[in-house]
């Protein structure tokens, strides 16, 4: 039938449009659902040079793959990030932010990949007393300082779960781009990509 042939038609342009090979990947990417991970601080640094905000928060849960060294394809970062997630931006005081990075070391949320800011903490210690130091762009935090973050819809969603923060007091702003996307264009600009864990998140007591 007629609209069976558009269909295999449709699917041939696509798998060829998602066959396309976008860049090179020089380290295998793993993803790590506890710890930073390699992919996760790629992504999120992409993420805050699109939003130009100080800080960018990833939920490991929406990295879905893992890639090996070598090409890049439309399709490997479509499987990496399937959901169709938006991104959003809210801006937070720095003594939110450092009640945010208590929540996050005490292990109550999701553990975030992270760009433009890095904490040290103990997570042996009792909650409310583990982290050890936070810095913004290599700058201890601010506490009246307002700080610009970029994260997903999903997590922008469920502040409460991820962070600890009332939803209801936090005003998102809605980008209208999709995740693949905009990592898809990332490659394409870069190229080469290689990207290591760099001690962005520290556990001392894991030493």
């Amino acid at each position: 039938s007629v609209a069976q042939a558009k269909v295999v038609e449709l699917e041939k342009s696509t798998a060829k449009e998602l066959d396309e090979n976008i860049g090179t990947l020089e380290v295998d990417w793993v993803n790590n659902f506890r710890h930073e991970s390699n992919i996760g601080n790629w992504s999120a640094d992409v993420m805050r040079e699109f939003g130009q905000t100080d800080i960018a928060f990833l939920n490991s849960g929406t990295l879905r793959n893992n890639l090996h060294a070598g090409d890049i394809t439309v399709r490997d970062i479509w499987e990496i990030f399937p959901f169709n997630n938006h991104f959003a931006t809210f801006h937070v005081n720095g003594k939110r932010l450092r009640d945010m990075i208590a929540w996050q070391a005490a292990g109550k949320g999701e553990f975030m990949q992270i760009s433009g800011i890095r904490y040290k903490y103990n997570s042996a210690k009792p909650f409310g007393e583990q982290v050890l130091s936070i810095e913004v762009d290599g700058k201890p935090v601010d506490e009246s300082r307002m700080y610009s973050i970029i994260t997903n819809n999903y997590v922008g969603g469920h502040l409460n779960d991820f962070f600890g923060i009332p939803e209801k007091e936090i005003e998102l702003t809605a980008l209208q781009k999709i995740d693949h996307d905009l990592f898809v264009e990332a490659i394409r600009k870069q190229k080469r990509v290689s990207s290591y864990v760099e001690g962005r998140i520290l556990d001392v007591a894991k030493r």
